[in-house]
C-alpha cells in the first residue's frame, strides 16, 4: 500500500456516486529516487494505485483493478513542484464490481483520466 507513506488523502465530499477530495504527495519517498533522479516524476502505476486505495478505503473492501478501459496520463506530476492534487471518483456498482471514472488534477491541469473496473479477485 502506498497510503500513509507515498501519499495521504482526505475525502471532502461524497454525493450519491461521486467522491471528491485531496491528495498530498510525499516528495521524499524512495520511489522518486529511481523515478527519476534529479527530475522526480510520479509513476503512472502509482497514480492508478492511489485511486484504487482511496476507493477501497471508501467501500471498506480490498479491491483490485480488474479491467482498465482507458487510462490517460495527461501531464507529468513532479512532486517537487506539485505536492497537492484533487481527485474525483465517480462509480456505479454492478454485481460485485465497481465501474469507475476517475481524475487527478490541480486547478485547470489534469494529470490522470481513467475508466476501469475494480473488484475482488476471484479464486
Amino acid at each position: 500500500m502506498l497510503n500513509k507513506g507515498f501519499f495521504n488523502f482526505e475525502t471532502v465530499k461524497f454525493d450519491e456516486a461521486t467522491l471528491t477530495g485531496h491528495i498530498e504527495l510525499n516528495k521524499e519517498h524512495a520511489i522518486y529516487d529511481g523515478h527519476f533522479p534529479g527530475t522526480p516524476v510520479t509513476p503512472g502505476v502509482c497514480q492508478v494505485e492511489m485511486i484504487k486505495e482511496i476507493f477501497s478505503d471508501f467501500v471498506k473492501e480490498e479491491l483490485h483493478l480488474i479491467k482498465a478501459r482507458d487510462i490517460k496520463f495527461m501531464n507529468m506530476i513532479n512532486p517537487a513542484e506539485i505536492r497537492e492534487l484533487n481527485y474525483i471518483i465517480s462509480f456505479i456498482k454492478e454485481d460485485d464490481n465497481y465501474k469507475i471514472n476517475a481524475t487527478l488534477s490541480k486547478g485547470d491541469v489534469t494529470f490522470l483520466k481513467m475508466r476501469g473496473i475494480f473488484g475482488k479477485l476471484q479464486a
